[in-house]
């Protein structure tokens, strides 16, 4: 560490012993002061599913593969999880969203489906929850689009609670886009109001 790096840490430290007498009231102060929202990502490609699992297709006649959906006939899914990381602000709600792309110009809605579990760690994978939502294409072939599931509570929710998940198209009913799409990932969005946790378990 050089001599500058050196001073301006010892400075900081100097800054928080001042005007904190512990830790506590000093994660207090960086929660206040620095209240955001950050995302998990979750890339398609390396998931899979015991029903119809969507295949791998290339992407715009690229070398780089993504998921495709059908749009119609069979229902086609995908299996993934979320684990709420360390610098979750508990007690706050998340959102879960779908980035994807249609394969052409032509109008309709694309209908996701997302069925999840949601357990603190420690305990039973039990009842499990599905949401949906409706997106239009934007009648431009391969932009992407991001579709946001409605908003999930997460009163009582704490750092590492686990978010088992399948997403799924349904084609047909008020899926309108008989073509296939492209789906890339599924991402979280959490607030967060520090830098990570006291422990391994307690924020």
């Amino acid at each position: 560490m050089d001599k500058r790096t050196l001073k301006n840490t010892k400075l900081l430290e100097d800054l928080f012993n001042t005007y904190f007498y512990n830790d506590i009231d000093r994660d207090n102060w960086l929660a206040l002061r620095f209240p955001h929202w950050n995302k998990i990502i979750n890339a398609v490609v390396g998931m899979e599913s015991v029903t119809a699992s969507a295949p791998l297709a290339l992407i715009n006649s690229s070398g780089i593969s993504a998921r495709q959906f059908a749009g119609v006939g069979v229902t086609q899914r995908l299996s993934g999880f979320f684990k709420l990381p360390h610098d979750y602000t508990e007690g706050t709600d998340i959102m879960i969203s779908a980035l994807w792309y249609p394969t052409t110009l032509d109008p309709g809605d694309v209908r996701w489906y997302l069925e999840f579990f949601s357990v603190a760690l420690g305990s039973a994978l039990t009842a499990f929850s599905t949401i949906q939502v409706i997106t239009p294409t934007g009648l431009i072939a391969w932009q992407t689009i991001e579709s946001l599931f409605p908003v999930i509570s997460g009163t009582g929710y704490l750092i590492n609670r686990i978010i088992p998940f399948q997403i799924y198209r349904k084609p047909g009913g008020l899926d309108t886009y008989n073509k296939t799409v492209g789906l890339l990932s599924v991402d979280l969005y959490y607030q967060s109001n520090t830098f990570g946790s006291r422990t391994q378990f307690i924020k």
